[in-house]
């Protein structure tokens, strides 16, 4: 019989799937943020701006399935709760007034280069810890991606 995977210890599997949910959490609060600015966000001058919250919502919420799928094939749950939310992220810690639109876009660049910044950091133990380059993979694509969205909010600053 052809084994298609190397199997994957416990105590690996639960390292990768700590990390995959920790990023999953802090999608899931970027995802809500940008949902509120796209639903604060109302001028007629930042039209264009809401066209570009509403795709990223619509870019954040593919990344949550995948990571949601990711972390589903190593045959755990993905966090989901609230509590689990609240728990976990370090992305609730907002002092800005989400009424004005330039604050609401320095707000999201910033999430976003949390995002970057924190996904740096999980690459060291994902390969050298755990050695499974297919998640690193996966996560590094997922930086590469918050780098676009933050540029491209730049592009509005």
């Amino acid at each position: 019989m052809i084994q298609l995977s190397t199997p994957v210890s416990t105590q690996r599997c639960e390292g990768i799937v700590k990390i995959l949910n920790t990023i999953l959490v802090d999608e899931y609060v970027l995802y809500t943020k940008t949902r509120n600015a796209l639903l604060v966000v109302k001028e007629a001058r930042f039209f264009e701006l809401n066209k570009y919250f509403d795709f990223q919502q619509k870019e954040l919420d593919k990344i949550i399935k995948q990571l949601a799928d990711h972390i589903r094939s190593l045959g755990h749950f993905a966090l989901g709760s609230l509590k689990d939310f609240l728990n976990t992220t370090n992305l609730l810690k907002d002092t800005i007034d989400f009424k004005d639109p330039f604050l609401i876009l320095q707000a999201l660049i910033q999430k976003h280069e949390y995002i970057i910044k924190n996904i740096r950091t999980l690459l060291i133990p994902t390969v050298n810890i755990y050695n499974d380059l297919a998640t690193a993979d996966f996560i590094l694509h997922l930086m590469i991606q918050h780098k676009k969205m933050a540029w491209m909010l730049s592009i509005y600053k």
